[in-house]
């Protein structure tokens, strides 16, 4: 079944918000499943109307019948790409001399209707979210020009970035996808968006495939540890590792600071997530730049980021004991030992990660000690910025083997929780 058209219309919620402050327009006649005429063609949606739709069923997709008068514009975004350059030191620095070309860009890119119409919404209901996918297009446009091939990859790299994340307006419009903090039960709508957006793309646009491709791969990781499908290697496409890698770099702009050192150690930390090639070139950008300088706000508390350190430590250990002792013990059904097969992998790859920093071995010494061990500001930085990202991938772990139990019909099934509750951090 369509994206569009599951449970209840979400694309009508969000429809129904923007009609307060855009002018959406009825471009073609609005019929319901019986053929009788709705709305007429020409007119500007009202709330009335809108009620109207959602008691019955439209012949089409709404997405196909209406467009926004005015909306926004190619000024908007390059304005908007502006003062993403001139608020962060560290994006101005990975641009660089190519921000002339790329807000040039914005200028020439002739926008799908589609693409029209749902960014304009964005703009004035989501307006964090458009302003992230304007970043995403400028990181995306770099890293695509860092890849090499033809000059219309860094075009196609730029919509996609756009549109990446599209399928996020398709979830709960009153709720904020923030991954890292989702719940259990809002992960799956998560993990989903991708997907929506792929599809979304794919009925409603004539657009190249590999943009489809790549919006639906964003959240893929080169080891197979990403979602939705958790393909890996060569399955992923040169576009999709682009997009990946743009995304996961822009996403480090909602932390406080140190925004050039905490992309760099948020691509690299799980060596074999993202395209090695592509992150090399993006750390040279950064090398020997302000953008990459480490400075401590006077707020921070050390004591607490070993701490947090400590628990996050032990709760890996935890995952790590429980998932072995599951492994050892003889399993009957082959889809939950593909599912602990899988998550040893992924849990072995995150310790020996987490070992490698040597930030659980110094918060043990420091706990020996008699008094408070004196480390530099970097190694601090570290202790809170590595912990920040392997939560991160525990909480993700913990929710797709809670999905894949769901998948292959385990729920009932106990074993695996205490890997999952220790991965939560419970």
């Amino acid at each position: 079944m369509p994206a569009t058209v599951q449970g209840s219309n979400p694309f009508l919620t969000t429809l129904t918000r923007a009609s307060s402050t855009l002018a959406v327009t009825v471009a073609d006649d609005i019929c319901d499943s019986h053929g009788i005429k709705l709305i007429s063609a020409g007119q500007i949606l009202t709330a009335n109307m809108l009620a109207r739709l959602a008691q019955r069923e439209s012949s089409r997709p709404l997405e196909s019948s209406v467009c926004v008068n005015g909306g926004v514009t190619p000024d908007d975004m390059a304005c908007a790409a502006t003062r993403v350059c001139q608020g962060s030191i560290f994006i101005a620095t990975i641009v660089g001399t190519g921000f002339t070309s790329i807000k040039r860009a914005y200028h020439t890119i002739s926008l799908p209707p589609f693409f029209h119409l749902m960014l304009s919404i964005q703009q004035a209901t989501y307006p964090g979210q458009f302003a992230h996918g304007i970043l995403c297009s400028l990181v995306a446009s770099l890293l695509a020009r860092m890849q090499g091939g033809p000059n219309d990859n860094a075009h196609l790299a730029m919509l996609a970035a756009l549109a990446h994340d599209l399928g996020e307006m398709y979830g709960n419009p009153d709720h904020k996808t923030l991954i890292a903090g989702a719940s259990r039960d809002r992960w799956q709508t998560v993990v989903a968006h991708p997907t929506i957006g792929k599809r979304l793309i794919e009925r409603f646009t004539d657009c190249p495939a590999s943009i489809a491709q790549a919006v639906g791969e964003h959240h893929e990781r080169l080891d197979g540890s990403g979602y939705p499908r958790g393909i890996s290697g060569e399955a992923i496409s040169p576009l999709g590792r682009v997009l990946g890698l743009a995304d996961t770099i822009c996403g480090v702009i909602k932390a406080p600071g140190n925004h050039g050192a905490r992309a760099k150690l948020a691509v690299s930390f799980v060596p074999g997530e993202f395209d090695p090639s592509l992150v090399r070139r993006f750390i040279e950008t950064l090398a020997g730049t302000s953008a990459a300088e480490i400075a401590l706000p006077a707020s921070f508390d050390a004591g607490a980021a070993r701490e947090r350190a400590k628990q996050i430590g032990q709760g890996l250990e935890n995952a790590s004991h429980a998932i072995a002792t599951l492994a050892s013990a003889p399993v009957d059904d082959p889809h939950l030992a593909k599912i602990v097969a899988f998550a040893q992998q992924r849990i072995g790859r995150l310790k020996l990660s987490w070992d490698a920093t040597g930030i659980d071995a110094y918060c043990a010494l420091e706990s020996a000690a008699d008094t408070a061990m004196k480390i530099d500001e970097e190694s601090y930085f570290d202790v809170d910025v590595v912990a920040r990202e392997l939560v991160w991938r525990m909480r993700s772990l913990s929710r797709r083997l809670v999905i894949l139990r769901h998948q292959y019909r385990l729920d009932g099934y106990g074993a695996l929780e205490p890997a999952v509750a220790a991965l939560e951090l419970e």
